[in-house]
C-alpha cells in the first residue's frame, strides 16, 4: 500500500457521505450500503432503536427543534436582512458534518420546512417564478424599535400640534379682545355651540335693537332720510345650511356584515390566472404525492373565485382525480419554443398563441397571438402558460 493510496482515502473520508447511510440515532455515518447495513444489526444501533420506538415523539422534536435552531442561526449570523434561497443555506449547513441530517425530522422536504419558519413568524416566504422558496429573517427587535419610534413619533406630532392648536386660539382670543376694546366690534361676537348628543349647531344671536318707527302718509314722502318701501314680494325660501352628519357607529352585526362584503369583493377582484387547459406545477407541500407534479386546469370555481380543479398529467382517464387547489400554490409551465400557449396576465391575458422565443439575458419570452397574428414581446415568465391543444 502506497502513502499516496492512504492519503487519498483519507481524503475521501473528511467529506459528506450520502445522507442514507446516516444513522441520526447513533449519530453514525456509514461509507456505504453494507456498512450500514452491518450498523444496522449491532447490539448498539439495536439498543437505541428500542428506545426511539418507546417514544418516537420525544426523538423526532428533538432532533427537529436542533434542526431548526442550528439552521436559523446560520441565517441571523450570515443572511440577515437579505432574502436568500433555501437550498443555498441548506447548503452551507451540511458542511458540519454533525449537523442534524433533514431525514431526521418531522419535515420531508426543505419548502415544508421553510413553510413551518413561515407559519410561526419567523420568516418571509417567497417563492420565484420556478416554484423555488425564498426565506427572509424577520427581526424582531429591529421591528420593536422601528415600532416604538414611530410611536414616540406620533406622540410628538400629536404635542406640536395640540400646542399651535393653543397658540391658535390664544391669538384669535386676542384679536377679538383686542378689536373690542378698539370699538371695531358692534355687539358680542356670535358663539357657536353643539351638543355632544346632537348633529345640529345652536346659535345665539344678540337681541335685535329697537328701531324708529318710519314715518308714514305724506311726511313719510318729505322726509328726506327715510328709504323708499321696499316692493311687496314673496318671501324666497333659503334652503337650511346643516352641517354634515357625524356617521353613527357601526353595531357588531353590521361591522361583520360590511367585512364579510368587502371580503367577498376583493376576491372578486382579485386577479386569476389558471384558465382551462393551461399545464401547471402544483407546489402544495402539504400533497405529499402531488408536490412539484405538472397538473392541467379542467375547471374555476364559482365561488371562491380562486380556486380552481386540477388534473394530474399522466394519470389515465379511469383513474384521474380531480384535485381542487387554490391557484395561489400553482406556477406556470413553460413548454418548448414552437409549442402552444396561453397568456395569462398582462394586456393580452386570455389569448392564445404559439411561443416563439426565449430571452434569458431579461427572462422574457415572445409569443405569437393566433387570433391576430402579432409577436408580442416582453411578457415574463409568470404571464406565459403551456396549454393544452384544443381538439
Amino acid at each position: 500500500m502506497s502513502a499516496r493510496g492512504g492519503s487519498d482515502r483519507n481524503q475521501k473520508r473528511r467529506g459528506l457521505r450520502k445522507i442514507k447511510f446516516y444513522c441520526q440515532m447513533c449519530e453514525k455515518e456509514c461509507s456505504d450500503r453494507n456498512g450500514f447495513e452491518a450498523h444496522s444489526r449491532s447490539a448498539g444501533h439495536l439498543a437505541k432503536m428500542e428506545l426511539f420506538a418507546a417514544n418516537p415523539e420525544k426523538y423526532l422534536a428533538m432532533f427537529s427543534d436542533q434542526f431548526e435552531a442550528d439552521f436559523m442561526e446560520l441565517v441571523k449570523s450570515r443572511h440577515r436582512g437579505r432574502k436568500v434561497l433555501v437550498n443555498y443555506v441548506h447548503n452551507e449547513y451540511v458542511q458540519d458534518r454533525s449537523h442534524v441530517r433533514l431525514n431526521g425530522t418531522r419535515w420531508k422536504t426543505l419548502d415544508e420546512f421553510a413553510q413551518h419558519l413561515s407559519s410561526k413568524g419567523i420568516v418571509e416566504l417567497s417563492y420565484d417564478d420556478d416554484g423555488n422558496p425564498y426565506i427572509k429573517y424577520i427581526d424582531v427587535a429591529v421591528l420593536s424599535a422601528r415600532e416604538k419610534h414611530a410611536e414616540k413619533e406620533r406622540k410628538r406630532k400629536a404635542r406640536v400640534a395640540a400646542k399651535l392648536e393653543d397658540q391658535r386660539r390664544s391669538a384669535m382670543e386676542a384679536s377679538v379682545a383686542a378689536a373690542r376694546a378698539a370699538g371695531s366690534l358692534a355687539g358680542p361676537v356670535l358663539e357657536l355651540a353643539r351638543p355632544p348628543d346632537s348633529d345640529t349647531i345652536s346659535v345665539a344671536l344678540p337681541a335685535k335693537a329697537a328701531q324708529p318707527a318710519p314715518l308714514r302718509g305724506p311726511a313719510a314722502a318729505l322726509d328726506p332720510l327715510q328709504p323708499p318701501a321696499p316692493l311687496r314680494t314673496a318671501p324666497a325660501t333659503l334652503p337650511s345650511a346643516r352641517l354634515p352628519a357625524h356617521p353613527k357607529p357601526l353595531s357588531n352585526v353590521e361591522r361583520i356584515l360590511q367585512e364579510t362584503r368587502a371580503r367577498e369583493a376583493r376576491d372578486a377582484a382579485r386577479a386569476t390566472w389558471a384558465v382551462p387547459g393551461a399545464v401547471v406545477r402544483i407546489l402544495d407541500a402539504s400533497l405529499d404525492s402531488l408536490f412539484k407534479a405538472k397538473a392541467v386546469v379542467v375547471s374555476r370555481h364559482a365561488s371562491p373565485r380562486h380556486l380552481v380543479a386540477v388534473a394530474v398529467v399522466g394519470t389515465p382517464p379511469a383513474d384521474r382525480v380531480l384535485v381542487d387547489i387554490d391557484e395561489a400554490l400553482l406556477r406556470p409551465v413553460l413548454p418548448p419554443i414552437g409549442k402552444p400557449v396561453v397568456v395569462v396576465r398582462g394586456e393580452h391575458a386570455g389569448e392564445r398563441g404559439v411561443l416563439v422565443d426565449h430571452m434569458p439575458s431579461d427572462k422574457s419570452l415572445a409569443v405569437r397571438l393566433d387570433a391576430t397574428g402579432i409577436t408580442v414581446r416582453g411578457l415574463g415568465y409568470a404571464a406565459v402558460c403551456k396549454v393544452r391543444a384544443r381538439g
